[in-house]
């Protein structure tokens, strides 16, 4: 991840830098990058990289972040995320992610660095991106699904999960939003993604919804 002397760049210089390597990253195999075409366009010195990112896969894994955070952030401008329930909050991240993807130049950096690397390393078999990628945005997405889903129980619209319970339906959560993320990928027209994980989530819903009449 970058350094605290990154981050204390003026902005237009640190957009300047993730743009360069923005392009860098989606016109060219992962192997293949050059650090000296991104300072070129950056307008940096070779040395100044070294002291913003330990080398290009510390440079990707920045990017990578800062697109998983854009994703959030769409999400959050179309739903008051911090009030809403479980399912408001799945829809704002599916919603964040077709968003995303309706950007072309997004949808190249992705196909490119999945065939780089193998999509195989880069998703899981539970349909989400590997904490590889990701360091420590795994451990965010849990606290803000436990913290949606608790929103939604105090409700008592939703029954009482065990540990393990609650475990196995946020796995089945992920793989949804994981499903849409690589059929985003495949070209998947986006009709079928909405209605693939629209029964996904009604599959969802009717398995931890409290029945009338059930107080347990």
């Amino acid at each position: 991840m970058p350094t605290e002397r990154f981050m204390r760049l003026p902005e237009a210089k640190k957009r300047a830098i993730w743009k360069a390597a923005f392009d860098e990253f989606s016109r060219t195999k992962m192997d293949k990058v050059s650090i000296n075409r991104i300072i070129q366009e950056a307008e940096i010195s070779r040395g100044s990289f070294y002291t913003y990112f330990e080398d290009k896969w510390d440079l990707l894994d920045y990017l990578l972040g800062t697109m998983q955070m854009s994703i959030q952030n769409s999400a959050a401008v179309k739903r008051v995320i911090k009030h809403a329930d479980i399912w408001e909050w799945l829809d704002g991240l599916f919603e964040g992610i077709l968003e995303f993807f309706r950007v072309p130049e997004n949808l190249e950096f992705i196909r490119n660095f999945c065939s780089s690397v193998g999509t195989a390393d880069v998703i899981l078999k539970d349909g989400h991106f590997s904490p590889k990628y990701f360091n420590g945005k795994e451990r965010e997405f849990d606290e803000e699904f436990d913290k949606a889903y608790q929103r939604s129980a105090r409700d008592g619209g939703l029954i009482s999960l065990t540990c393990r319970e609650m475990d196995t339906f946020k796995e089945f959560c992920k793989f949804s939003l994981g499903k849409a993320v690589t059929d985003a990928i495949k070209g998947t027209e986006e009709g079928e993604i909405k209605r693939d994980f629209a029964v996904r989530m009604n599959f969802l819903r009717r398995s931890v919804e409290r029945k009338k009449g059930d107080t347990t």
